[in-house]
C-alpha cells in the first residue's frame, strides 16, 4: 500500500461545512475542515494497520449535509 487518500464528493459546503479526520485507533493522523476536505496518510501511517478509521462531522451540531465518502490507494 502506497498509502491513502480520503475525500468527501457529491458534497456542497454551502449547505454546512463538515469536517473529515482520520485515526489509527485513538491517534489522529490528520483533518481538514476545508470547504472541499481531504485528508492524506502516508503508507508509513496506513500500512499494516486494520484500524484506520474515518470520522466526519459538522462543523456544528447542528449541520445536516449529505456527502459521499472516497477513498483511494495512490
Amino acid at each position: 500500500m502506497k498509502g491513502a487518500r480520503i475525500s468527501l464528493v457529491n458534497y456542497d459546503a454551502s449547505h454546512g461545512l463538515l469536517r473529515i479526520c482520520l485515526f489509527d485507533g485513538m491517534t489522529q493522523l490528520g483533518c481538514s475542515d476545508d470547504p472541499m476536505p481531504v485528508v492524506s496518510a502516508t503508507a508509513m501511517d496506513v500500512g499494516g494497520h486494520t484500524g484506520v478509521k474515518a470520522r466526519v462531522l459538522g462543523s456544528t451540531d447542528r449541520v445536516a449535509n449529505g456527502y459521499t465518502l472516497k477513498v483511494e490507494f495512490p
